[in-house]
């Protein structure tokens, strides 16, 4: 099963949001995935390519809030979890797609 977003990333934007949600977080018995990603890119790449695709956006007021992602992708880089770092800057999808692959398999 492949998912687009797990706990960890609720718990990022949340957090990201109001820091208090590290109080009163717990993860215990959830399930870990396989394999984790994330999926970064130089700020203002990532802003530009929200942009071009702004009108798919589920949450445009906040996926297109440069400073709340950046507090995001730090809370990511700070977890104690285990991700495997893409940064997608200077990539196609299809050469993404092919680094997953390649840890993955």
């Amino acid at each position: 099963m492949v998912c687009d977003r797990y706990y960890n990333s609720t718990y990022a934007y949340h957090v990201a949001e109001d820091a208090r949600i590290k109080e009163i977080h717990s993860d215990e018995g959830i399930l870990e995935p396989d394999f984790s990603f994330i999926l970064d890119a130089r700020p203002e790449i990532r802003d530009q390519r929200i942009k071009e695709r702004a009108k798919k956006l589920n949450e445009p007021e906040v996926e297109m809030d440069s400073e709340l992602l950046n507090r995001v992708a730090k809370i990511f880089k700070q977890s104690e979890k285990s991700y495997f770092y893409i940064d997608t800057s200077d990539l196609t999808s299809a050469e993404v797609a092919l680094m997953i692959k390649k840890i993955i398999t």
